[in-house]
């Protein structure tokens, strides 16, 4: 799996060195030319969040074509790996993106609030280690769900020789979480399709005027977390069986 993973590095790394190197300029920009023309806090931190959720778009984006471009490369299936690491190389590669993207924005509001002296007031008093642990569980596992779903509609899409290929994974995409919506609200009976509780609100301050933001903290039920689970070794599985017998070349 290491090779494959330095392999996509290398495709890829020239790409990504220079979307972070257009993400760190746009940054500073955005601090630059809001700093000297006196802009509201809340507008820059608009337009920060925005440029950080493009770019986590385009990294998805390069996550899924690394992907494709995996299952239909001639030259890539002849590596002597099992197909399944191509699959779980994709997911480490998401991992990475995203890890990569918080920490950035984890280290941009630190330095936020310290160029524009904006007092961040968090009450944690109703939050428990277990709620950290669940709540990271919760984030990890939503979110290599829905890269499994994305991943399948790929392989789906691939299956396809016609040139409707594409529409017919975006609409296998949409179906499974249709599906699983319907599953968990109808038969699961969890309400709202949400795992959600209340735990901490957070108040953020500058001069005489205070912003709030209130966080939910994440209880799973049991039940639409093992039906995930089944459904994600489904995937998996079909995945496996028609990347060796049925993607086209």
């Amino acid at each position: 799996m290491m090779r494959l993973l330095k392999y996509d590095w290398k495709r890829n790394s020239n790409v990504i060195l220079g979307l972070m190197a257009v993400l760190l300029i746009t940054q500073i920009l955005i601090m630059s030319v809001g700093s000297m023309n006196d802009w509201e806090w809340g507008l820059m931190l608009i337009l920060s969040m925005l440029v950080y959720g493009a770019v986590s778009a385009i990294l998805m984006v390069i996550v899924c074509r690394t992907f494709d471009q995996n299952i239909k490369l001639y030259n890539r299936r002849l590596l002597a790996v099992r197909t399944i690491w191509t699959i779980v190389s994709s997911l480490i590669q998401a991992w990475i993106s995203t890890l990569v993207i918080l920490i950035l924005v984890i280290l941009h509001l630190w330095i936020f609030w310290r160029m524009l002296e904006i007092r961040p007031v968090l009450d944690l008093t109703k939050i428990t280690v277990s709620d950290y642990i669940l709540s990271a569980f919760v984030s990890i596992w939503q979110y290599t769900f829905i890269m499994l779903i994305i991943f399948f509609s790929i392989t789906a899409a691939r299956v396809i020789r016609k040139q409707w290929g594409l529409w017919f994974g975006i609409l296998i995409f949409f179906f499974i979480l249709y599906v699983i919506q319907w599953v968990e609200h109808k038969v699961l009976a969890v309400a709202d399709y949400k795992w959600v509780g209340a735990t901490f609100s957070l108040r953020i301050e500058e001069g005489g005027s205070a912003a709030p933001f209130n966080q939910e903290a994440l209880s799973v039920p049991v039940g639409p977390i093992i039906f995930e689970v089944l459904l994600a070794g489904v995937l998996i599985y079909v995945m496996v069986k028609l990347i060796d017998r049925k993607v086209e070349v």
